[in-house]
């Protein structure tokens, strides 16, 4: 049995959170499609700022 990992292009993940579609955001947030972890953080904190801020 073969120990492979998958891991899609990064531009084919994308995230949303209820509360924004709840309020009418059409559009699910891609990941940054370069860089590493802290990347992905700072993208997920200004999402959650645009929560707070709507």
């Amino acid at each position: 049995m073969s120990n492979s990992t998958f891991v899609p292009a990064p531009h084919l993940v994308r995230f949303a959170s209820r509360l924004p579609m709840t309020n009418g955001e059409q559009d699910p947030w891609p990941l940054p499609a370069d860089g590493g972890d802290q990347e992905i953080v700072t993208e997920l904190r200004r999402h959650l700022a645009s929560i707070d801020d709507a």
